[in-house]
């Protein structure tokens, strides 16, 4: 889970754990080895359009409602379809009375018309006050659960943890954030309200509680489910809107290792509600240890009188299957728990070698969404386009000292940061922007890319700039085109020395043509590869085409020749 920083230097970029005194409670009452917290990663504003949710000052309130302002009023400018435009001016309006769009009055409609575009206020957002800055904890924790996030934990044997998983997760979903091949093996999960839990002191009293109040698990409906054995009650699809506990329970036969205990069985408290005081079952009712196959009078039901106890299972070798199929995807956890933290460690790697050619590479680099709006550039961009921003405002204000310009000329730093959500239309003359923007537009559209282009810049106060531009469309992992990035280099230089040298070449050219000497070149071959006028003269040519590419022997005799 992302968090995003607006207006905020107090709370340091990077992993932070929750701490919530849940988990606190939880580990008192539940010996583990070690207690892990949930954790969010929080980010800068450069990251604003990626994030879960944005945690904003009050005083970057009104700047994040403008960033969002200008984009529409920009788009607005570009004659939208008639539903975006409506939404448009809808929202338009939201954002000078100072609303976010996220959890509006907008229609769903609206919302489907303007759906293509992503604004910074269309998604949770947290502002806040210096004094709830003072406890950051605290403050991580409100906005973890304004944006629609809950935790369960897993407690018992080497660890104490927090999941933080999406409100309104099933339980089948919930497993799955532990490991994928819990997800596929799932069977069962009990509930125990949270309250009861504490209160109780404990797992087992407060099953003892549910039981002295005559509600058992097998009391609830049954129903037969795909991939499982036995009887399944028809809540497999349980979805949670509070905070949940999960336990490890016990298995359909004696096994010893946690994780399959895990996947067989599951206890699920909700953190702040005592409504489901009932325990559910998901899969397989619980037997108790070496009782599977049977007690010692050989009755299969596993007990002295010969009638089935209340929860038990008694698949007998379909039990024994299926334990064996889960023990198979066991064997592939450690593997696959090795290979996910190669690819961490890899994915770790891809991002500091990113950051390292961001922040070093010489040319250009931007990475756009599909409105051509900036979502990320190199130092070299953002110091090369606050040089182009510095001389438009110096043409538009002349009388303005450096000290009076906007806050986000100050340097390349603040820049790159104010850069985030704008367009070519923000930084660069109308002309040049509309060019970018159409040719952006296109890549998205067909998703050819631009090659090697030569483009031209002729600022306002009449300097003039080459540059070289490749522009390639940005997929996600599906494929998809999320946007366009493009790599530009600066080649005024070099198309200043084709220019002098072109010039040079004219000069030349000219004094040659005009002597009335014959003047002439060869290449080692003897053969012609440049004559003046006076030398196609005597060698009776009306054209240099004709002199070209021939030796004197073409146009005298041997003897002759060979003097030559």
């Amino acid at each position: 889970m992302k968090i995003a920083l607006f207006g905020l230097t107090g709370i340091k970029a990077g992993k932070h754990n929750l701490k919530d005194p849940r988990l606190d409670e939880t580990d008192r009452l539940v010996e583990a080895q070690k207690k892990s917290h949930a954790q969010v990663e929080v980010v800068g504003d450069d990251q604003l359009l990626d994030a879960d949710s944005i945690l904003v000052s009050v005083e970057g309130r009104a700047d994040l409602i403008l960033k969002d302002l200008e984009f529409v009023e920009t788009r607005l400018g570009r004659d939208p379809q008639p539903a975006e435009r409506a939404a448009l001016e809808k929202i338009k309006a939201l954002l000078e009375q100072e609303q976010f769009i996220f959890n509006s009055s907008l229609a769903p409609a609206d919302l489907q018309a303007v759906a293509a575009h992503n604004f910074f206020t269309n998604k949770p957002i947290v502002i806040a006050t210096p004094e709830e800055l003072r406890d950051v904890d605290a403050l991580l924790l409100k906005t973890f659960a304004a944006a629609g996030y809950i935790c369960f934990l897993t407690v018992g044997g080497k660890e104490n943890r927090a999941w933080p998983i999406r409100k309104d997760t099933t339980a089948w979903e919930a497993g799955g954030t532990i490991h994928s091949d819990i997800q596929k093996g799932f069977i069962r999960a009990e509930i125990i309200s949270y309250a009861d839990f504490v209160a109780a002191g404990g797992e087992t009293q407060a099953n003892e509680a549910i039981c002295d109040a005559g509600l058992r698990p097998d009391e609830f409906p049954l129903q037969q489910v795909d991939g499982s054995v036995g009887n399944v009650p028809s809540r497999r699809s349980r979805r949670f809107s509070a905070n949940y506990l999960i336990f490890r329970g016990t298995s359909p036969s004696a096994m010893s290792h946690m994780a399959l205990k895990l996947l067989f069985s599951a206890c699920f408290l909700p953190m702040n509600s005592t409504e489901n005081r009932a325990q559910e079952v998901i899969g397989l009712n619980q037997v108790d240890p070496g009782q599977s196959n049977g007690g010692s009078n050989g009755n299969s039901n596993g007990n002295s009188n010969g009638k089935p106890e209340a929860g038990r299972d008694h698949s007998g070798d379909a039990v024994e299957q299926r334990i064996a199929e889960l023990e198979r995807q066991l064997a592939g956890l450690t593997a696959q728990n090795a290979e996910l933290a190669r690819a961490n460690q890899a994915l770790s790697a891809d991002g500091r070698q990113l950051q390292a050619l961001l922040e070093t590479f010489p040319d250009n680099i931007y990475f756009k969404d599909r409105e051509s709006r900036i979502v990320r550039v190199s130092r070299a961009k953002a110091e090369s386009t606050l040089q182009s921003v510095r001389k438009l405002h110096r043409a538009a204000h002349p009388n303005d000292k450096p000290d009076e310009w906007p806050p986000h000329l100050a340097d390349a730093k603040v820049f790159s940061e104010w850069l985030v959500g704008k367009t070519d239309f923000d930084t660069f003359p109308e002309d040049h922007a509309r060019t970018a923007f159409a040719e952006e537009q296109e890549i998205v559209r067909t998703g050819q890319s631009v090659i090697g282009k030569i483009e031209k810049h002729v600022y306002q106060d009449g300097s003039l700039a080459w540059w070289l531009t490749t522009k390639i469309p940005w997929r996600d992992k599906e494929g998809n085109i999320i946007g366009t990035f493009g790599i530009t280099r600066n080649v005024t230089q070099l198309k200043q020395a084709e220019e002098s040298l072109d010039r040079e070449r004219i000069l030349l050219r000219t004094l040659i043509d005009n002597l009335p000497d014959a003047i002439y070149a060869k290449d080692t071959a003897g053969r012609k590869i440049l004559a003046n006028p006076a030398d196609l003269k005597n060698l009776r040519c009306t054209s240099e085409s004709e002199a070209v590419g021939k030796t004197d022997f073409d146009f005298f005799p041997k003897d002759i020749a060979e003097k030559f």
